[in-house]
């Protein structure tokens, strides 16, 4: 019967993120996850502001903002 033994030895300690040994690394990857992170919202909310649409919504919550999303966006329509 054969078993089917799994070699890790040959990766390195940054290659595996759930090595707990590794906080310099493992730190370095967070931050890096979080900035591309940030990225991708950054433009995502970039490209929203360039809809019409969407830039009426937040003019509503502008003049209406002591009212719920809800009700803001009924007293726009």
């Amino acid at each position: 019967m054969a078993t089917d033994t799994h070699d890790e030895s040959h990766r390195s300690q940054t290659d595996d993120p759930l090595d707990l040994t590794d906080t310099a690394g493992r730190a370095d990857r967070m931050r890096d996850a979080v900035d591309d992170w940030l990225a991708e919202l950054n433009d995502a909310v970039g490209e929203a502001r360039a809809f019409d649409h969407f830039q009426r919504w937040l003019n509503a919550q502008t003049a209406f903002h002591d009212y719920s999303d809800r009700n803001a966006l009924l007293i726009r329509r």
